[in-house]
């Protein structure tokens, strides 16, 4: 896996660093643009591998919740574009994707936020990094009207006080 990773990453293996996640998965940390570099090459790039990709993106377009879960933002992405955009979430804040219809791949890392739990005013799971997230896509041009009106509770979500009443909202500013 290490050599796969480091080739699509285009590192010698020697330069990538490994940690285990909460889910007991190998972690690789990578520069986020050497992430969506992986993603470009790996979804985006005919080779060898390209039969394998393509049965991954297939996989996850024809059942999208096993990307993530429901109420997730991997996927409801998914379920919003049709498969055309894949995003898998990581520790710590980390949305890696790749969107089929332009070959664009992205990284976004959200240093610091916080968890946003299911409740019945907010019926999805959102995070800090997914407002980052949403905020790179619509830069990027990536994501129609309809398709951002999907997913606006993970671009846009109330922040509720322990009653369940709106308090606040998370902005993201591009650098």
């Amino acid at each position: 896996v290490m050599t796969t990773v480091s080739r699509f990453a285009g590192l010698p293996a020697r330069r990538v660093k490994t940690a285990v996640d909460g889910c007991g998965v190998v972690e690789f940390a990578l520069p986020l643009w050497r992430m969506a570099l992986a993603y470009r090459r790996f979804f985006g790039e005919a080779g060898p591998h390209s039969e394998v990709a393509d049965r991954i993106w297939r996989a996850v377009a024809a059942r999208p919740k096993y990307i993530a879960g429901d109420g997730m933002i991997g996927t409801e992405l998914s379920r919003a574009t049709d498969g055309r955009i894949l995003v898998k979430t990581g520790g710590a804040g980390v949305r890696v994707g790749f969107d089929a219809g332009s070959a664009t791949a992205f990284a976004v890392k959200c240093i610091t936020g916080f968890v946003l739990p299911p409740t019945s005013a907010r019926p999805v799971r959102s995070d800090t990094a997914d407002v980052g997230l949403m905020a790179v896509m619509r830069n990027l041009g990536l994501l129609g009207a309809e398709e951002l009106a999907a997913l606006e509770p993970f671009e846009k979500p109330p922040i509720l006080n322990a009653h369940g009443f709106p308090h606040g909202s998370v902005r993201v500013k591009l650098l």
